[in-house]
């Protein structure tokens, strides 16, 4: 079989697991997604940006802002305009439009579609720095399956398609010239527009791409003003946004917050008040939301940077953007997030980890059973509690082994495509775990260069994978979750294919 083969069906099963189930919870009204998607509907429905029809027909949320009596998203609004057009064709088409079907289409559109289009590019960007092909598919499938990507390309946040944007802004700009700029000056500008238009950090992370922009093109006049004209649109789109909403292009809906976030925004500059100590451990290596908890395998990028040098400008630029990222997030007057699974906030950054985990790979052949062995557990603790409940409470100190481990083992899980099939979502959750971890121990036979590696490779993947677990299960256990566990119940949908779950 062709590696041209193995890239496509590799993409492919990627898009059906990523479609596969459709965790929603209608009770809970998820404030950060329904107040996009309040947004586009009050587009479509009344012509209007305000929300107040949306509130009154669909009921309230917390992620809202307040201006002259009027409600609004307190949100950029980039997700939302993207919803707009798959919201309108929606209530073309259905009979009896529901929130629960127009939240599923809008987050294929808006989040699940555009994060296939990345690992697409991501496919082209890892095969000019790496020849191993194996090696960039289990990149590829560990960032789709057991990262902030699995979470945030499901929901409907705007962090995964800020990252999707971000990305596909550089590898746009890397091949920007001086005297022939074509399409790229224009796509640079746009995709650059689009990233602030779905999540207003993201200027800064496009600073060190327009210093990159501007080296590529020497500065020349004619490729800066193409890209200023691709940037313009939705610019401009978004002035005119600010100004209905809030009454001044430069004012957005965080000067109006309707909530006790409200108080968040307004310590340091718009919630950045300097880098702690305290927040490291909760961005990265706490239970609670910890980076390196749920995705631990993207630890090998800590020791990969340092050959980001064999990588070029890439590698420069990559390294820039990680410690932007990391800086941005650990500056956070509010690491938390809210009802998140891990630390929503880094999503942007886990693309830029695959180079440096492939530069280490390369280098030292058998930290290859380590990055399958800890990508396995990644998939297991994020995958489950993205398709589970990917809503964990703040007070949890230990989410996935406190809630989302537990509900897993005893059945609850909501509707997907296996039920469809008479198939229970958890026998379709378990058969593509079996799939993967044997594609992956596959994969580490193929790979090994000697009997010896052969034999201790898939061995070493499975303990690692297993100790990583169990180890991580040991950690800030929390002792009394009962009150929240019998709340998540209640407001469960759950697969209509399964049998009755065990309940407390």
């Amino acid at each position: 079989m062709t590696s041209t083969l193995f890239d496509r069906l590799t993409l492919a099963a990627a898009f059906l697991v990523l479609t596969a189930f459709f965790p929603y919870f209608e009770a809970i009204h998820s404030a950060n997604e329904l107040s996009r998607l309040y947004l586009a509907n009050a587009i479509v429905e009344e012509g209007s940006v305000s929300i107040d029809g949306q509130l009154q027909r669909l009921g309230n949320i917390h992620d809202k802002a307040l201006r002259d009596g009027h409600y609004y998203s307190d949100k950029a609004p980039g997700a939302a305009f993207l919803a707009v057009p798959v919201v309108w064709l929606y209530y073309q088409v259905a009979d009896q439009p529901s929130l629960r079907s127009e939240m599923r289409w809008a987050r294929l559109w808006v989040n699940t579609l555009p994060t296939c289009l990345l690992l697409l590019i991501l496919l082209g960007f890892l095969k000019e720095h790496f020849k191993d092909d194996r090696l960039i598919r289990v990149l590829l499938i560990s960032y789709a399956f057991g990262t902030l990507a699995t979470t945030y390309s499901q929901l409907l946040f705007g962090h995964q398609l800020g990252a999707v944007l971000v990305f596909a802004c550089f590898l746009v700009v890397r091949r920007a010239e001086p005297h022939n700029p074509g399409w790229l000056g224009p796509a640079a500008g746009f995709l650059a527009s689009a990233a602030v238009c779905v999540e207003y950090q993201n200027a800064l992370f496009l600073l060190p791409l327009a210093v990159l922009y501007m080296v590529r093109t020497r500065a020349r006049v004619r490729p800066v003003v193409m890209a200023l004209l691709g940037a313009a649109p939705l610019a401009i789109a978004l002035g005119l946004y600010h100004d209905a909403a809030f009454g001044s292009p430069f004012t957005t809906g965080y000067s109006f917050v309707a909530s006790n976030f409200k108080e968040v925004h307004a310590q340091g500059f718009m919630g950045i008040a300097g880098p702690k100590w305290a927040h490291v451990v909760v961005s990265f290596v706490a239970p609670r939301k910890g980076l390196f908890f749920f995705a631990p395998f993207l630890l090998l990028a800590v020791p990969g940077l340092v050959l980001l040098r064999r990588a070029g400008p890439d590698g420069l630029v990559t390294g820039i953007m990680v410690a932007l990222y990391s800086l941005f997030v650990v500056s956070m007057v509010y690491p938390d997030g809210g009802w998140t699974v891990s630390q929503r906030h880094l999503t942007p950054m886990v693309p830029w980890l695959l180079l440096p985990i492939g530069l280490l790979v390369t280098r030292f052949a058998d930290a290859r059973p380590v990055l399958c062995g800890l990508a396995g557990a990644a998939i297991v603790i994020t995958g489950i509690s993205t398709i589970v409940w990917p809503h964990y409470q703040e007070q949890l100190l230990n989410p996935f082994f406190s809630i989302g481990w537990p509900l897993f083992r005893d059945g609850w899980l909501p509707q997907s495509h296996f039920s469809a099939l008479g198939i229970a979502s958890k026998t379709g959750a378990t058969l593509i775990a079996v799939a993967v971890a044997a594609a992956g121990v596959y994969d580490l036979i193929v790979s090994a260069k000697s009997t010896i590696r052969r034999a201790v490779w898939p061995l070493a993947a499975m303990v690692i994978a297993a100790g990583f677990i169990y180890t991580a299960s040991t950690f800030h256990p929390d002792q009394d979750v009962e009150r929240d566990r019998r709340w998540i119940e209640s407001v469960y949908e759950l697969d209509p294919a399964a049998p009755s779950p065990t309940a407390r």
